[in-house]
């Protein structure tokens, strides 16, 4: 396989494999706010619906989704968007979810406890997803450039398996050797270590230790909650709840200079680089709309809405067969590498 196939494909599983993190927070453990008191910004009746659907979401262990989501970034003289759509089904086995729940409230420098946490999640996922993701550039001309690549995955048993086939006709490159493979699958058991060691995997943990020590309660003071007229969602009566986000009040609560060590590995915080995040968050806003089902209390649908001065994001979700069984099988003929061989693979054909 040539050093740019190599790259192409862990960027694809790793983008697979952020995403089914996402959907896990999404539906698994949607709106995990252990601690923090609906009722302190919303009135009793509407409240007692978001305690319900809290308790009832926390028991979910499968779901369905459909989902689109944009990220929208502003720079000097260019700009970059990425569109996601796709659907799937995913499960998560009870040791998964308590990983999840436990790496919450880890400290971000436990890295043997941050491992064994990613390494339950890791093989605690079955599911299958597809995924289409359209990049979309422009330069300093005006000049629009467009790419499109689809990335069908199976997970089961710690094994990813990635449809080759449709990645190599999407990107237009060749995977020497591997020309014949319908399925690519990496072996991700055991690999928590070497994942959480590389700086973006490690910068994505770190960075929420700004929010560790942080009581949720006192999240309530950046917070308001809103009932919109009900709706529904795929014929379900939904009751709608907006939730919007005071930045400045947010601030006083949440330590920005750690979260920013985090994302910078450790390393030492400039001022300037505070300064910098703190005015284009002065006028960021973040919305989150839930549809809760009047009856059973799930949330069938999730979006949600950021906007700075630099970008834009956009997610929505549609969630439904909750703890149906999800049962798929890696296919027969995935050729299966220890994701181990697979990062040793790459840094030979780069040397």
């Amino acid at each position: 396989m040539n050093p740019k196939g190599e790259t192409m494909i862990k960027k694809c599983l790793v983008l697979a494999m952020l995403f089914m993190l996402l959907m896990s927070l999404a539906g698994v453990s949607a709106a995990d706010t252990e601690g923090l008191d609906y009722c302190q910004i919303a009135p009793a009746p509407d409240c007692q619906i978001l305690v319900n659907s809290e308790a009832v979401m926390a028991e979910v262990r499968s779901f369905a989704f459909d989902m689109d989501m944009s990220l929208h970034l502003l720079g000097e003289g260019n700009e970059s968007q990425m569109l996601v759509t796709g659907n799937g089904r995913i499960a998560a086995d009870p040791e998964a979810i308590a990983a999840l729940n436990d790496m919450e409230g880890l400290d971000s420098v436990d890295v043997d406890a941050m491992t064994a946490g990613l390494e339950s999640l890791l093989t605690g996922i079955e599911g299958e997803v597809s995924l289409l993701l359209t990049e979309i550039t422009t330069d300093e001309t005006g000049a629009e450039k467009v790419s499109e690549t689809p990335v069908n995955l199976i997970i089961k048993n710690g094994i990813y398996a990635l449809d080759l086939a449709s990645l190599v006709e999407a990107s237009g490159e060749g995977m020497e050797g591997m020309e014949d493979l319908e399925w690519l699958g990496i072996d991700l058991t055991g690999a928590a270590a070497s994942i959480l060691a590389e700086s973006a995997a490690a910068s994505m943990f770190d960075a929420e230790s700004g929010m560790m020590n942080v009581d949720v309660s006192d999240l309530a003071e950046s917070m308001t909650i809103t009932r919109l007229p009900d709706d529904e969602v795929n014929g379900i009566a939904v009751a709608v709840f907006e939730l919007s986000i005071d930045y400045v009040a947010l601030l006083e609560v949440i330590d920005l200079t750690a979260m920013i060590a985090g994302m910078n590995a450790g390393e030492a915080v400039d001022q300037s680089e505070v300064d910098a995040m703190l005015e284009s968050i002065q006028d960021a806003t973040l919305v989150i709309r839930e549809h809760i089902g009047l009856e059973d209390f799930y949330a069938y649908r999730i979006d949600i809405a950021a906007e700075s001065t630099v970008s834009s994001f956009a997610l929505g979700i549609e969630l439904g067969d909750f703890n149906a069984p999800v049962d798929v099988d890696i296919p027969a003929d995935a050729f299966v590498l220890p994701y181990a061989l697979m990062t040793q693979m790459q840094i030979g054909a780069s040397n």
